[in-house]
């Protein structure tokens, strides 16, 4: 498809900009923990104390892994809200989150599924990557039909899934830059961030794991909301600049 072509498709069709956040599934992450691996020591430990500490510290640091990324997989991990921006000029927001569900995961991808069922143009910051694998598969164990606009597309494709990082970094999935590097190169300057109900400071992702343990479910939509829009305004701009 040519740049006007994927243009054209995003000015004139049904057009989301998506984000989601994410964090440990308790359930899934327990199930883990419950099957360790066999941990060795060294061949050369004889002692049998210092057999036992190092066996104990392989264990604790592998249980550390185990709950410290998985809400970065899908399959030890859960999402915990999105944020559909849509509309002429993004004026339309859909925000759901589990406190919105009752703590369903299920209910909340439903709803996700049904507002996506129409749509022909997707917009995400690493979605390829991250977001659209991330919700096909929670939907998948849920039982959900993904949509058709989350299924695996064709790589190095800007339609109808238009990476906005992706077309920043020609596909280089090492290059740097965040969401909020690029926003402020492009545009000048970022939406406010969102502060921490506990501490002040800005959130990150990194985070939200501890927001959902808290119960700061509204704060976590913010953030999520706020991605969003941004991630929206940048595919604007460079619709706009490779018309």
């Amino acid at each position: 498809m040519s740049t006007q072509e994927v243009t054209d498709a995003y000015v004139g069709r049904t057009t989301f900009a998506l984000d989601i956040e994410t964090a440990p599934d308790p359930d899934l992450v327990e199930a883990v923990l419950a099957s360790p691996p066999t941990f060795k020591a060294p061949a050369n430990y004889k002692d049998a104390e210092k057999i036992s500490a190092n066996l104990a510290k392989q264990r604790s640091e592998w249980e550390e892994k185990v709950r410290g990324k998985a809400g970065l997989t899908p399959l030890r991990g859960r999402v915990v809200a999105f944020a559909l921006v849509s509309g002429e000029d993004g004026e339309k927001v859909t925000s759901i989150n589990l406190q919105t569900t009752e703590g369903d995961e299920r209910s909340l991808l439903v709803t996700l599924a049904e507002e996506l069922a129409e749509a022909e143009t997707l917009i995400t910051f690493n979605g390829h990557s991250f977001d659209a694998p991330f919700v096909r598969l929670r939907m998948l164990r849920h039982g959900i039909k993904p949509p058709r606009i989350l299924r695996a597309g064709r790589r190095y494709s800007n339609h109808p899934h238009f990476d906005v990082r992706m077309v920043l970094t020609d596909w280089d999935t090492r290059a740097e830059g965040t969401l909020e590097v690029f926003a402020r190169f492009m545009l000048g300057a970022v939406p406010p961030d969102v502060p921490s109900p506990f501490t002040g400071l800005p959130i990150s992702g990194g985070e939200v794991a501890e927001l959902v343990e808290q119960g700061a479910y509204g704060t976590i939509s913010d953030k999520c909301v706020r991605d969003t829009r941004m991630t929206w305004t940048l595919a604007r701009r460079l619709m706009e600049m490779i018309r």
